[in-house]
């Protein structure tokens, strides 16, 4: 996936989706026009950040991809993830 900056806070892939950090404790993806959460939180570490994987809201089959979708966006940030 291919990256690019929207914001200080948000990317979006070739494909449109997106993922904008909300402050320090959640992140917004957007896919196909549907809106998920995922609870994370800053970590102690510089530039790592933990992802709550079983807290993407609202469930449903696209779960895993989206999990993925924000893992590489954050990656692409330079944020070290680590899965709670």
């Amino acid at each position: 996936m291919a990256f690019r900056k929207m914001s200080p806070t948000s990317v979006r892939d070739d494909s449109g989706s997106s993922l904008e950090l909300l402050g320090r404790t959640g992140l917004q993806v957007a896919v196909y026009d549907q809106i998920y959460t995922i609870d994370s939180e800053m970590l102690v570490s510089p530039m790592t950040i933990g992802v709550y994987r079983n807290s993407i809201s609202p469930a449903s089959d696209a779960s895993a991809g989206v999990f993925g979708i924000a893992c590489a966006a954050l990656q692409w940030f330079g944020f070290a993830v680590e899965t709670i």
